[in-house]
């Protein structure tokens, strides 16, 4: 889809736009092209959220950290509860090993802001299946110590 979007347009927004994401799917060889796709479309127009986290999504995959953090910590001044944003500097602090509070105040940030979104409800499920998972395991584990 992509070479046919090239065939027409290759400098189209679009077609720009949809090779920077695939080479962030195809991974480190290909994500610098991909930075330069959204630091070139920053630099013609107003960095938006959607541009400033794919730039931050290139730095998380090259582990350059610092500069992830500065651009996310830029989108966040541009809409303080962007969805995708929010979700990054959650994976941010995981990957730098921040503090389980600072995790937990982007998620409830995350929850307050989008509660039906998709990735919302899924983590709450999946943490509500834990949770029963660890009662059956500690029930179990009580009824073994009074045996």
């Amino acid at each position: 889809l992509v070479a046919k979007m090239q065939e027409i347009s290759d400098d189209a927004t679009l077609t720009q736009l949809a090779q920077a994401w695939i080479a962030l799917s195809l991974g480190t060889e290909q994500m610098q092209d991909a930075f330069h796709i959204f630091q070139e479309f920053c630099e013609k127009h107003n960095p938006t959220p959607l541009l400033l986290n794919g730039q931050a999504v290139v730095h998380l995959g090259l582990e350059r950290y610092e500069e992830a953090e500065a651009v996310l910590r830029d989108a966040l001044t541009k809409k303080h509860n962007d969805y995708d944003t929010l979700i990054n500097m959650m994976v941010l602090a995981h990957l730098t090993g921040k503090s389980y509070e600072t995790i937990a105040r982007y998620w409830e940030q995350l929850k307050q802001f989008h509660p039906k979104s998709e990735f919302v409800a899924d983590l709450e499920k999946k943490s509500t299946e834990f949770d029963k998972l660890c009662l059956q395991y500690s029930l179990s584990g009580d009824e073994a110590v009074q045996a």
